[in-house]
């Protein structure tokens, strides 16, 4: 599993955080330590920091932070100063440590000092999944294979002159609202959507000649056999069937040729 993407690099004790990391646990309220309270995670660059929390398949990356994380020591300017620091920082983790005035919260303290501990090469297993899919740099090959990264160029209510649409999809593509922001990626047995902010279990199967896929647990819907049609426009454009009640849309995916790692575009919105 990838652990660093392209803008992360290695560091010293005493360096900036670079990476991505799992909240290990938390000195707070009445001075006790929490075992991974939450399934979280900083992604730290050299741009931005993004918070990343996993509940149930699902997952949230946020801004909350508004702050590079780079290394300060462990210790305030001046009594008065409650700025966030950051310290014990090398390639295997570091400390958050952060003025918390949460009156009644299970782990925060009151009026006192909060510290993280953040372990990079550390996840949960629905961490990990999510985390294998963000990073993942691998090229989707040649021919009807499903396996890979996809990004979704649109949709469509019906298929006619579907090849012609799919090309004026490409060119509109970096206007579309989608643009950069759904994702798919189909690992050996995972599924995984930008969208969505989740992702799911599948096998591959048979529909009318064409390869597709049945879901095989997904926190979506919390769906069981459910299987999601596949109509192959070419070796690198598919669009997917979507049924709802008596309506049928197709999501129109093409394959991305390229090693960039979908968390690469993500971090691009707050960059």
């Amino acid at each position: 599993m990838l652990l660093m993407v392209s803008t992360f690099s290695m560091h010293a004790q005493t360096g900036n955080p670079r990476g991505i990391y799992k909240l290990a646990g938390i000195n707070g309220k009445d001075g006790k330590y929490f075992k991974e309270p939450f399934d979280q995670y900083k992604i730290c660059t050299d741009k931005v920091t993004l918070m990343m929390s996993i509940n149930n398949k699902s997952y949230r990356i946020v801004n909350n932070d508004r702050k590079v994380f780079n290394y300060t020591g462990s210790e305030p300017a001046s009594a008065n100063d409650k700025s966030t620091l950051i310290y014990d920082s090398d390639s295997t983790g570091f400390k958050l440590k952060w003025w918390s005035n949460y009156p009644n919260h299970p782990v925060f303290p009151y009026n006192d000092w909060c510290i993280e501990t953040y372990l990079s090469g550390v996840y949960s297993t629905d961490g990990k999944v999510i985390v294998n899919a963000l990073t993942d740099k691998s090229v989707n090959v040649k021919g009807k294979v499903l396996k890979g990264r996809w990004r979704m160029l649109g949709l469509m209510d019906e298929l006619n002159d579907v090849k012609k649409e799919t090309k004026r999809m490409r060119v509109e593509y970096v206007k579309s609202r989608y643009y950069n922001r759904n994702f798919l990626v189909f690992g050996e047995k995972y599924i995984f959507e930008t969208l969505n902010h989740g992702q799911g279990y599948y096998e591959e199967v048979e529909y009318n000649g064409n390869k597709s896929f049945k879901i095989i647990k997904d926190r979506f819907r919390d769906a069981q056999n459910d299987t999601r049609n596949i109509k192959w426009i070419s070796d690198d454009i598919i669009a997917i069937e979507f049924k709802d009640g008596y309506r049928t849309d197709y999501q129109i995916l093409e394959k991305i040729k390229d090693e960039t790692p979908i968390v690469d575009y993500i971090l691009q919105f707050w960059e």
